[in-house]
């Protein structure tokens, strides 16, 4: 069930009926990354089913009003709005972009963005 929209970071948040099938991510400060630190994506792309895939935390790079992780872990499509998460599984954002004709440019909202949008 859909709970609450965010125009702004074009989020939604959802209800799902039944916790037993849904694992939580813990979430992590997102200015605790260190440079070269390894990150996880995990999505759905182009049809395919919980691939993951890696490579690390490159900085932080201002979108409009936006301060975004950027990172070289590949972000396809179908990636977009699974978590960017460390070999803990503690989630520091929500993959978002890419940066078209270029390879290993992806960007996350930082978690606390999403947490603050939806006053988790």
């Amino acid at each position: 069930m859909l709970l609450y929209e965010s125009d702004k970071y074009d989020l939604a948040l959802l209800q799902l009926s039944d916790k037993a099938y849904c694992p939580v991510i813990r979430s992590a400060p997102s200015d605790n990354l260190k440079y070269g630190e390894t990150l996880y994506t995990i999505g759905n792309p182009v049809g395919l089913h919980h691939v993951v895939t890696s490579g690390v935390f490159s900085g932080y790079l201002k979108l409009e009003t936006v301060e975004m992780i950027q990172t070289d872990a590949p972000i396809n499509p179908g990636n977009s709005g699974g978590p960017l998460i460390n070999k803990k599984g503690e989630g520091y954002g929500i993959n978002t972009i890419i940066i078209k004709k270029t390879e290993g440019i992806g960007f996350a909202i930082p978690i606390e963005m999403a947490i603050n949008e939806f006053d988790l």
